[in-house]
């Protein structure tokens, strides 16, 4: 008697050293994320300045009353994001996105991987967007094949020829596919000789590219830089069925620059989203307020981009032919005529730009963003007592029963939180004789036993017993 209750001592110990492991195996979880989290490149750091004003425990209060209901997904704020953004906008906005927030937890679910190298590729913007105007293409390369504006196949010579024929008439825009930024973008000029031409063509190489006949832009965006194309960059959102513009800003090339690229020198001046106003100044590269521009264009007057609404109706239309994608940064040009052209689409584009010039990307929609991809959809995939499970913030979802017992009693908590549902097929590989299961997660649980009917069946046998217990703990 005594030796058979020191091997069931045994047994319940060696079972609670199981159930501890398991338990730590979600803190482990959890705490390998936050890591990855907390050592994750963070680009709000190129917008700090040494002798930033620090944050006063007032609005650090005011940041955590906003942020800690997400400390399950977020734990830990960045803080030197919000001290940073502080002092470019003049004032703490507690809806201030951190990068990392936006890297970490939002940017896979808002531009898949599978989706967002095919759907940004320049040369194949004229077929997925042809409802919008475009540049004119006058040649590309793809996969080391080489296209004319209508996608006909021809051979390098031919390409060099009609690049040559072309270049007779007209100024042309080089751009790599493999740069970003305004990198690696060169231009061939009007009149180049068949050799200039031929030498661009070798230069390339097998690099992917697209070739365009330069744009005139309009007599309003020349005025704030003349030596470049100055381009709208308006970031839209894909939400309850409806596309949202989000913001809007103008990118001024740096003086004598040909590409207007804030990352190349450029300037910032943000855009009311709603009528394409002008702001009364511009954000430098040197993280500067000015309202005099290099070109000489004075701010501190009513100015608003001809024909922004056309633009913003031009942005609707393309995004909702590509939902797979959330959120698209447009870069849009008004050419000499005034009517808006499609430049391209950034699934990654910096939205720190907006933040410094125009506040909070989402607005009035934060919190519900935030709720939505920080609460309601994150969860940690970890291991308790026997289960695998999805942990979200307030409950849990068994996936799959993970032990070898023939008799299952499905727990109403696990870690703590309320076991809401069970997925399908959780029990669909194992050879049970019963499972015990509350009213409640049987009937939020439709298709979880249907493996078990299955496997019982399959071997000739009985399928296996569903015991619904009568007690079990309310859905609050």
């Amino acid at each position: 008697m005594f030796g058979k209750g020191k091997k069931s001592k045994v047994f319940n110990k060696e079972k609670s050293d199981v159930i501890r492991e398991e338990k730590n195996n979600a803190a482990q979880v959890h705490e390998e994320f936050y890591n990855k989290v907390r050592n994750a490149y963070r680009s709000d750091e190129l917008y700090e300045l040494p002798d930033d004003e620090e944050l006063t425990p007032e609005e650090i209060k005011k940041i955590h009353e906003f942020w800690d209901k997400y400390s399950f997904a977020y734990p830990d704020i960045d803080f030197k994001s919000f001290k940073a953004f502080k002092n470019r906008r003049g004032k703490v906005e507690v809806r201030h996105l951190p990068s990392v927030v936006r890297t970490m937890y939002l940017q896979e679910k808002f531009a898949p991987w599978d989706f967002r190298m095919a759907l940004q590729v320049k040369a194949m913007l004229p077929l997925l967007f042809s409802n919008a105007k475009q540049p004119r293409t006058v040649l590309r390369q793809m996969n080391g094949f080489y296209t004319d504006s209508d996608f006909n196949l021809i051979s390098r010579q031919e390409a060099t020829q009609l690049l040559a024929k072309e270049s007779a008439q007209h100024r042309m825009i080089v751009k790599p596919r493999t740069k970003g930024g305004g990198r690696g973008i060169f231009f061939i000029e009007k009149g180049a000789s068949y050799e200039k031409v031929e030498e661009a063509i070798d230069y390339l190489g097998p690099v992917g590219f697209v070739i365009q006949e330069t744009l005139e832009q309009s007599e309003f965006m020349k005025k704030f830089n003349p030596s470049s194309v100055n381009t709208l960059r308006i970031t839209s959102f894909l939400w309850k069925d409806e596309v949202h513009i989000l913001a809007s800003l103008i990118r001024v090339g740096k003086k004598g620059n040909e590409v207007d690229n804030y990352s190349q020198g450029g300037s910032l001046i943000g855009l009311d989203a709603k009528t394409g106003k002008c702001c009364r100044w511009a954000f430098t590269h040197e993280h500067e307020r000015i309202t005099v521009l290099p070109s000489g264009l004075d701010l501190n007057q009513d100015l608003y981009v001809p024909n922004y609404e056309k633009a913003v109706s031009m942005v609707k239309e393309m995004h909702s032919r590509i939902p797979y994608i959330r959120m698209v940064s447009w870069d849009i040009a008004i050419d000499c005529e005034n009517e808006p052209v499609f430049i391209e689409n950034n699934f990654a584009g910096m939205i720190q730009i907006h933040e410094c010039v125009t506040g909070p990307l989402f607005g009035d929609l934060t919190e519900e963003v935030l709720d939505e991809y920080l609460i309601k959809r994150f969860c940690f995939s970890v291991k308790v007592d026997g289960w695998l499970v999805d942990e979200y913030n307030n409950h849990v979802v068994i996936k799959e029963y993970i032990e070898e017992n023939k008799e299952v009693v499905v727990p109403e908590k696990l870690l703590g939180k309320r076991v809401k549902s069970i997925k399908k097929n959780a029990f669909a590989i194992k050879d049970i004789s019963s499972v015990s299961v509350s009213q409640r997660l049987y009937d939020a649980s439709p298709n979880a036993f249907e493996g078990l009917k299955i496997k019982g069946l399959s071997h000739g046998s009985e399928a296996a017993k569903i015991v619904i217990r009568e007690k079990y703990l309310s859905n609050k």
